[in-house]
């Protein structure tokens, strides 16, 4: 590891959250069924003597399949965790290039590279 970077990168920290969801209320004898999660990735360096801390964050959202009923969790069940490994399952392969991308980012801050804003995030169409 360069000699520079040795004591600020004491541990790289990787949280998943959940922002916001969306349910169909009713679907057939099912209630309050996840249609689609907003989630959020932040990747922390918590390293000795760093004012502020070096952050990045990724947003996104996922769409789920609607459930089968023999597997369906009632929401009042359904756990953070829970939500989580959903949104991961969707995600597939980009989680770790997620991962990666923004631990690189904050890497790439600790060693002078210019701040910048790195998010990625779902938008409307721009033709809607």
């Amino acid at each position: 590891m360069d000699s520079f970077l040795k004591g600020k990168i004491m541990a790289i920290t990787k949280t998943w959250e959940i922002e916001e969801i969306k349910v169909l209320t009713n679907l057939f004898q099912l209630q309050n069924v996840v249609r689609s999660i907003q989630w959020k990735l932040t990747v922390q360096n918590d390293g000795e003597n760093l004012t502020p801390p070096q952050i990045a964050e990724i947003h996104g959202i996922v769409n789920l399949q609607l459930p089968d009923q023999n597997s369906f969790v009632s929401f009042e069940n359904i756990t953070e965790a829970q939500m989580v490994e959903w949104v991961k399952n969707d995600l597939g392969e980009k989680v770790k290039e997620f991962e990666k991308s923004a631990e690189h980012h904050v890497i790439n801050t600790l060693m002078g590279a210019a701040p910048e804003t790195m998010v990625i995030e779902s938008i409307p169409l721009p033709w809607n």
